[in-house]
């Protein structure tokens, strides 16, 4: 479901709803919303857990303003919940409720989300071992192409499990446009680099290939 923020009364409805403390109102809200997901008898307790804070469930609902308006207020955004900080659930989507694996979060302004929130300061690291799966892996080819250039650049290392879940190069192509030449050109971006060019030489032996020019400088280094 797709919510009209630019309508002054829907906003201002949920913002009454996500306030900087729960509510017995948000918590009804929530478990109505997501228990649609699917009914597991662990939501009340996870829902109900004083670490599971408004902005975790905005951000895994992919609520970009109410996340905002929460962070103008103070909230804390390394807040470790039973599934992860604010930005893991963003990530994850509603999907992480209910399972360990990496699933398509497919929420309308997930990438949006995790945007504002990499930019507001929120920890590019793994806080939750529940799902210790990296943020890249999480945010991985059926995610944004931009969340997943963001979190390298703000410091997200390039890990094992980014490597398994591979996607098209048509992907990679874009992140690596999206990243800068700042990152690009630091020692961190080895790896990513290294990885890309591995995918391009597997691309290349299968003639299917479509790298743009521009990126070749950068994938035969």
């Amino acid at each position: 479901m797709t919510l009209n923020w630019a309508n002054t009364k829907l906003r201002q409805l949920y913002l009454s709803l996500f306030k900087s403390t729960k509510t017995y109102d948000f918590t009804t809200y929530i478990l109505a919303r997501l228990g649609g997901y699917n009914p597991f008898d662990h939501l009340p307790g996870l829902i109900s857990a004083d670490d599971f804070q408004p902005v975790h469930a905005a951000a895994l609902l992919g609520f970009q303003s109410i996340c905002r308006q929460l962070v103008d207020d103070g909230c804390d955004l390394s807040q470790v919940s039973p599934v992860g900080t604010p930005l893991e659930c963003c990530l994850s989507g509603p999907h992480c409720l209910f399972s360990e694996a990496i699933g398509p979060c497919g929420i309308p302004g997930a990438s949006d989300t995790a945007l504002f929130l990499i930019e507001a300061g929120a920890s590019c690291q793994v806080h939750h071992s529940y799902h210790s799966f990296s943020l890249l892996a999480k945010a991985g080819p059926a995610k944004s192409p931009a969340v997943y250039a963001a979190l390298l650049r703000h410091g997200m290392p390039f890990c094992e499990d980014a490597r398994k879940a591979r996607g098209d190069v048509g992907f990679y192509e874009e992140v690596v446009a999206q990243c800068g030449e700042e990152y690009l050109s630091s020692e961190k971006a080895a790896d990513f680099l290294k990885f890309i060019t591995s995918l391009r030489i597997a691309q290349e032996s299968a003639n299917t290939s479509k790298h743009p020019n521009f990126l070749k400088g950068w994938l035969l280094r």
